[in-house]
């Protein structure tokens, strides 16, 4: 998987790398990669996408996700061949759900190409974290939310962020 750079997702420079831990210090959800990627729409429209170091970012105790739940999660699998190379599970599947979740939960919805290009390039800018073994019990997983940050009007849609994380995990 080829990383190409588009210009509407901007990739932040990493100047620390994490320690990449053994399969026996993996506990499900708990341990991270350098990066995530981040996506805000406000105003009516989407903003430029970034791939940027793994960092906290907050939301005000308004946030609508904390009031009605309403957010969006895909998780994709993503593992190495025995070339190197970074391939994920059915991510079609993954973007075409985000789409239709966000539809159904009057969110703005994500373009399902659009949503396939940032995983992808998330992918394998980590992909030194994902275990060479295809069908090992340690993929890497990639978790997608959409969450709401503001109801105005009756129109929950006014600004939203899209976050993308990618974590080693121990498939329990």
């Amino acid at each position: 998987m080829e990383i190409i750079q588009t210009p509407d997702i901007e990739i932040e420079e990493l100047t620390e790398f994490k320690a990449k831990p053994h399969d026996d210090e993996l506990k499900f959800g708990r341990i991270f990669t350098d990066r995530m990627f981040l996506r805000t729409y406000k105003d009516g429209a989407w903003h430029n996408g970034k791939i940027l170091p793994y960092q906290n970012f907050s939301l005000p105790p308004s946030t609508m996700v904390f009031h009605y739940g309403q957010e969006i999660f895909e998780g994709l699998k993503a593992f190495t061949q025995i070339d190197g190379t970074a391939i994920m599970f059915r991510p079609d599947e993954n973007a075409n759900r985000f789409k239709l979740s966000a539809e159904r939960l009057v969110m703005p919805p994500i373009d399902p190409e659009y949503f396939l290009e940032s995983t992808r390039m998330l992918v394998e800018l980590e992909k030194d974290w994902i275990t060479n073994q295809l069908y090992k019990k340690y993929p890497n997983q990639n978790r997608v939310k959409a969450i709401l940050n503001e109801l105005k009007d009756l129109h929950p849609n006014d600004q939203e962020n899209v976050c993308a994380i990618s974590l080693r995990v121990l498939l329990e």
